[in-house]
């Protein structure tokens, strides 16, 4: 979806989004829009985390909830630097029910990084947006600030705040902790790595599902997070590696597959084994280029009975995993020399698999070396016997010959 620098309306404060900024001479008060905010305790400036700076400076503090909500919620992600502010016209603009005085202004953003965001080329963009007169917690735009910046596109196409309160951060302002990294784009996966670390389980699972790629990320998700004690975490980072094709990724993800179905807490907690099992073998398509036929054999054989049955396998399952895989083979959709080594996969996944869309992908493929046109899958699943016999024959008198010694 292309989309094209236009007029923003935003709110640019910190208080609901990342860069929740507060300073210990400035006692909390409570705020109708954010209760929740509103009781923080300035003790917070004085973490461990920020050791060292300054009682009286202004200190961002990272709320992992809020950072989540804007992954999803964001079509566009950029860090940048305000070049120029402009403008002072009073408008009155109505929040969650609540109205509030205060100035529509423009802005320039001069981009360094964009993490996420087709169609975005230039190397600026001008957009408006809200500056309340009274808000508390309000960080008002300056030109020169660093920040990371969460948007999205309406219905209109215009560009707007993914977050009705804001749209950015601080990354490298007020944090002294942070001047010696080279550019915004560290700082963000700094603070990135740091919101992983301090989330909860499902903050971090969430978060990995929608993070852009990073190498900082990749490495954290091979160390500290394979070895985390909640293995929803575990199947999380593993999808994420694959996703982004870190090398070893589906190596571990075998692993971790048969130390899942080898756990005797997960065997007595079916619901969970399923869970993890289907996390890893959503992302297993995105290795469909670089995976080797052994490993696509290993992944068919680890399958759980029943589990290829339920709606949805055949995105969720490990037969539907392998059948995405050998479908984009037979249709060109990935392009391989050696796709014909994958036939013996293919001839099990067709003889004994339980998901019928696997299986059809299966038969594609097996086709496609036979020169033949298949039919359509429903008229395969109407006469899958047959098929499978007409299949399973051919292997024995010449698909095995040909194709057999690359299983």
């Amino acid at each position: 979806m292309s989309k094209t620098p236009l007029r923003i309306t935003v709110l640019s404060t910190t208080l609901c989004v990342m860069g929740i900024i507060l300073t210990r001479t400035v006692a909390p008060v409570p705020h109708p829009i954010a209760p929740t905010y509103a009781r923080l305790s300035p003790s917070l400036a004085t973490s461990s985390r920020l050791a060292g700076a300054s009682p009286s400076m202004v200190v961002p503090v990272i709320n992992p909830q809020s950072f989540l909500l804007c992954l999803q919620q964001s079509d566009i992600i950029v860090a940048g630097t305000v070049r120029s502010v402009a403008g002072d016209q009073k408008v009155v603009q109505q929040i969650h029910g609540h109205h509030f005085q205060g100035h529509e202004r423009q802005a320039t953003l001069e981009l360094q990084t964009i993490y996420r965001g087709v169609g975005i080329a230039d190397k600026s963009i001008t957009f408006h947006y809200f500056e309340p007169e009274e808000y508390m917690g309000y960080d008002q735009l300056q030109a020169g600030a660093v920040r990371l910046y969460f948007l999205k596109t309406d219905r209109e196409k215009r560009i707007t705040p993914s977050n009705p309160y804001c749209i950015s951060f601080p990354v490298l302002e007020q944090r002294p902790e942070l001047q010696d990294l080279t550019s915004p784009t560290e700082a963000v996966e700094v603070e990135l790595l740091h919101n992983l670390q301090q989330g909860s389980e499902r903050i971090i699972v969430e978060s990995l599902k929608v993070l852009w790629k990073s190498q900082r990320v990749i490495e954290v998700c091979k160390t500290q997070l394979a070895h985390h004690e909640s293995f929803a975490v575990r199947a999380a980072a593993l999808a994420y590696r694959i996703r982004y094709q870190d090398k070893d990724a589906l190596d571990d993800a075998i692993a971790t597959i048969k130390e899942v179905k080898n756990t005797h807490v997960l065997q007595a907690n079916g619901t969970l084994q399923k869970q993890i099992i289907q996390t890893i073998s959503l992302a297993i398509p995105d290795m469909a280029a670089v995976i080797q036929p052994p490993q696509a054999k290993q992944l068919l054989h680890l399958r759980v009975p029943g589990m290829e049955r339920e709606p949805g396998a055949e995105y969720t399952g490990i037969e539907g995993a392998i059948g995405e895989i050998l479908r984009r083979f037979a249709v060109g959709e990935v392009k391989r020399q050696d796709t014909a080594k994958f036939a013996p996969v293919a001839i099990e996944l067709l003889k004994s698999g339980e998901n019928i869309d696997a299986r059809y992908a299966a038969f594609q493929m097996l086709s496609n070396l036979r020169n033949l046109d298949g039919p359509s899958i429903f008229e395969f699943a109407g006469n899958i016997q047959r098929y499978v016999k007409e299949y399973s024959d051919w292997w024995v008198k010449e698909g095995n010959r040909k194709y057999g010694n690359h299983g």
